[in-house]
């Protein structure tokens, strides 16, 4: 499919998102390294729009940017391949390939975390043998985006080290980790326990999703912990 008939496809699925009138994928660029942070709304409305003007202009330029001196453009060029066609399937194997390569040369937590990140939209096994070497990586960014990255599949070696870091010092990243503990198909004993240890976790979100995680799997050891938890 040539870029233009995706961008015809991508304005009939999403008219509100890919305007006829829409900037070009370069000027989007620069809109979104104008606002230079991903914290805020205006970075992430020009990185939507490229998403849904997918192609291989954009793939190309995504790439540039992820070889780029600056972290910046660096960490926007991986959050464009993240879900670009918003879709994972689409353009699936270059993605991989520039993502999986970012994290043999990065330094940059910002950018480590987004890379770890952009996998985990991709949901591609073949991920998790890179990601896992981030396991004890200093900085909570990186760790949560490794929770993000991983796929949850309890046949994979990863979830063995999504249990562990369901354990994390940092709050959110034992969140992530518990709740995709919870919603994984026919978790192991050892990811249930895991599960159970978290139902008294001094965060109020990581404790709720390990009870929802032991009440999907019918497992009783949800059912006192659930009475305190709305009770409170």
């Amino acid at each position: 499919m040539s870029d233009e008939t995706f961008r015809e496809e991508q304005h009939k699925l999403y008219p509100e998102r890919v305007p006829n009138d829409a900037p070009s994928p370069e000027e989007l660029i620069q809109q979104a390294l104008a606002v230079g942070d991903p914290d805020e709304h205006a970075y992430w409305d020009a990185v939507t729009v490229l998403w849904h003007r997918a192609g291989r202009e954009v793939l190309e330029a995504a790439r540039t940017l992820c070889r780029s001196d600056s972290p910046i453009e660096r960490e926007l060029g991986v959050n464009i391949l993240s879900q670009l066609g918003s879709n994972s399937e689409v353009l699936h194997e270059e993605r991989l390939q520039t993502l999986l390569s970012v994290l043999n040369t990065e330094t940059n937590s910002n950018v480590l975390g987004s890379a770890c990140t952009a996998l985990g939209h991709l949901r591609d096994t073949r991920a998790n043998e890179a990601l896992i070497r981030f396991k004890d990586h200093p900085d909570e960014v990186v760790r949560w985006g490794l929770v993000f990255g991983l796929t949850n599949d309890p046949e994979q070696e990863a979830f063995t080290l999504l249990i562990a870091l369901s354990k994390d010092v940092a709050d959110y990243v034992r969140d992530w980790a518990t709740f995709k503990l919870g919603t994984a198909e026919n978790p192991s004993i050892e990811a249930l326990n895991a599960l159970a240890d978290r139902v008294s976790d001094e965060d109020n979100v990581t404790r709720g999703e390990a009870i929802v995680g032991l009440a999907r799997n019918k497992d009783e050891r949800a059912v006192e912990p659930l009475i305190k938890y709305l009770d409170c």
